[in-house]
């Protein structure tokens, strides 16, 4: 089906992102690992208490407990007592907080920006960038395995915009259980054709829930909706809201966490 935009001048059909045949497939369909590999490391205990952050990513309370585990608390009447805690010099245990949910590792948040900054950088079969896919796997162990850059999107005949990519390999000895998280794109750009705006929201596909249930955490950057656009005297203007970063637990179709790129960098720089 599709959706009218404001002032019905262009339709926005609903897109089903990422498309199907090749996007995110399931165990044993993974493609080449690329050369670029780099590795990181996970706090081990002992190591900076767990610290509790606001949904704009600002740090309000810690739980004084040295395991270096970071929460995202989504209640605001929460957020705010453990703020109010803390500038008392208290701590907050997290069994406490009905909203908390805890945050994969640093590398799995850095990877997480880095894969939409590849999305959205130029290959050679996406000359402007925003248009293909791009995929990582972070593994416990804090290796980061990046995924080839996938084609570019086209309509398909189903009247969706579509996109191919593939997750990389498991790293030579290593097995599902050893991910710590999967994260893939969906397209930043849009796509401006008979008289139709397609574009790529958060939403999970079929495909991609099929792939999500190997795994215990899997990362979605994406745009936090889809396009529209007017036409106005000719001219069409396009308003697409920005990108997010939204965390999915097992197969679930509802992310636990969403975040903005500017909120996931924010925590990212608390260390």
């Amino acid at each position: 089906g599709a959706r009218s935009t404001k002032m019905n001048l262009i339709s926005t059909p609903i897109i089903l992102a990422p498309g199907p045949d090749g996007m995110m497939p399931g165990v044993g369909g993974f493609a080449n690992v690329d050369s670029n590999t780099s590795t990181g490391s996970f706090e081990s205990s002992g190591g900076p208490t767990g610290d509790f952050f606001n949904k704009s990513g600002a740090k309000i309370g810690t739980d004084g407990i040295k395991d270096g585990k970071k929460y995202v608390v989504g209640n605001s009447s929460e957020a705010r007592e453990i703020n109010r805690t803390d500038k008392k010099g208290g701590t907050t245990q997290v069994s406490g907080v009905s909203s908390a949910e805890i945050l994969p590792s640093d590398a799995a948040l850095v990877e997480s920006l880095d894969v939409l900054d590849r999305t959205e950088a130029k290959t050679p079969k996406d000359p402007n960038g925003g248009l293909h896919g791009e995929s990582s796997l972070v593994m416990k162990d804090g290796t980061v395995i990046r995924g080839a850059s996938g084609d570019a999107g086209f309509i398909n005949g189903s009247n969706e915009l579509q996109a191919d990519e593939k997750l990389p390999n498991l790293p030579a000895g290593t097995t599902l259980s050893d991910v710590e998280v999967t994260i893939h794109s969906h397209l930043t750009g849009t796509m401006l054709q008979n008289g139709q705006i397609y574009s790529h929201n958060s939403q999970p596909s079929g495909i991609d829930i099929g792939t999500f249930g190997h795994y215990g955490t899997n990362i979605i950057v994406s745009p936090s909706g889809q396009a529209t656009a007017i036409n106005n005297n000719r001219r069409i203007n396009i308003s697409q809201p920005g990108n997010v970063i939204s965390i999915f637990r097992g197969s679930s179709t509802t992310p636990s966490i969403q975040l903005t790129t500017k909120a996931v960098q924010r925590i990212i720089n608390s260390n």
